[in-house]
């Protein structure tokens, strides 16, 4: 507006209707002597009103934007509206207490690749061609050779720290994971899974026992029922099924245990000689065993899930990030359970890796050459009653 005004102004004054145009115009009738003395007041006349005009036209222009960010005038100094805090899944904070538990054990904690070949997650672990965990209606597969696949369990971490670490060995890997499940109260195509390793020399079926009892007990309370059942992992030998008693009632037998009084929890045993002697361990120097633990049925006895299907709602998968460099990430990476090895049909998890500093887990160098610290010795510990 400022503007078109000022150019009607000039328009008036100077255009080429404007009046100083119009005197211009009768200097023709004026003598020649007359003209140059005429023609150069013209000039100044002209030169000073444009100079008149363009000040006002500045000045105008400064106090309308002068008044444009008067009315426009946002006080920050006014408080926000506050942000609510949410609270962490049910399912993290039972991750997060397994790695704790675990890490002062002295286990290191490893993650790896959802995208999993078939020599890792089948071969190595003694499950060959025709183990019915390798159907394709138990598998996704990406190619029509079976060789390429969503990872059916985290045991392909053990194959490759079995690989890339000295001996002796002790570690975990949690982790995302993928099968052909029907959604119901205890399963689901994708859940999360724990796995734990362990190989030294004289390692035996009661250390097996005996830390697995005491982790349940710091999960769920001193005192806290278990059982052993015999079971059949191709990754193990022997192998076993661990159950904890029903939180609901207690051993009576209710809807959350089909009646039986037990909730099946993890798939464990001693690692097949024949494991061992593919990743170039000797068997008859050194033993260990391994279990596959389900994250969401771990979360389900304390009380904190109602089901798997209700664990996995609006679960995102959270990068190791925020574990800082308390992670390793191998060159590769998964656990079992039904009918994959050894995880004991328990779904099972990946979460978020916060750990405590004073926990720290060993880390593993950037080329792969071990543990910077010495992993120690697991003292055999007295086995639980069922």
């Amino acid at each position: 507006m400022i503007l078109s005004r000022n150019a009607l102004t000039v328009s008036t004054a100077v255009g080429k209707k404007g009046e100083l145009t119009a005197v211009l115009k009768q200097m023709g009738k004026l003598s020649a002597e007359e003209r140059p003395a005429m023609g150069q007041l013209a000039n100044e006349v002209r030169a000073a009103l444009e100079a008149e005009l363009e000040a006002k036209g500045r000045e105008l222009e400064a106090k309308a934007l002068e008044a444009r960010l008067e009315a426009e005038a946002l006080d920050v100094t006014v408080p926000g509206k506050p942000v609510t805090m949410g609270h962490r899944h049910p399912m993290y904070i039972a991750l997060d207490e397994l790695k704790d538990i675990f890490i002062g054990m002295g286990f290191t904690v490893l993650d790896g690749p959802e995208v999993e070949l078939a020599e890792l997650n089948f071969d190595r672990l003694n499950a060959g061609e025709g183990h019915p965990s390798r159907d394709w209606s138990d598998t996704f597969y990406f190619d029509e050779g079976s060789r390429v696949m969503l990872r059916s369990q985290t045991s392909p971490m053990q194959v490759r720290a079995m690989d890339s670490m000295p001996l002796p060995i002790r570690i975990i890997a949690p982790g995302r994971v993928y099968r052909k499940d029907e959604v119901d109260a205890t399963h689901s195509p994708m859940f999360h899974q724990v796995e734990g390793m362990v190989i030294d020399k004289g390692v035996t079926m009661a250390d097996l026992k005996g830390t697995l009892n005491t982790v349940v007990e710091q999960l769920y309370g001193k005192g806290t029922k278990t059982r052993f059942r015999p079971h059949h992992f191709p990754f193990t030998e022997p192998s076993c099924e661990m159950d904890v008693q029903c939180h609901k009632c207690g051993g009576v037998g209710c809807p959350t245990c089909k009646g039986e009084g037990w909730i099946e929890l993890l798939g464990a045993g001693m690692i097949h000689p024949r494991v061992l002697e593919m990743a170039g361990i000797d068997p008859s120097v050194y033993s260990g065993w391994a279990f596959g633990i389900g994250l969401e049925r771990t979360a389900m006895p304390a009380g904190r899930l109602r089901g798997v299907r209700r664990a996995g709602a609006g679960v995102a998968s959270v990068p190791p990030e925020r574990g800082g460099a308390l992670l390793r990430r191998l060159p590769g990476g998964g656990g079992g359970g039904g009918r994959h090895p050894p995880g004991g049909g328990s779904p099972g998890g990946h979460a978020p890796h916060r750990l405590r500093r004073s926990q720290a887990p060993v880390l593993l160098p950037a080329g792969g050459g071990g543990p910077v610290l010495p992993v120690p010795r697991l003292p055999a510990i007295s086995d639980h009653a069922a």
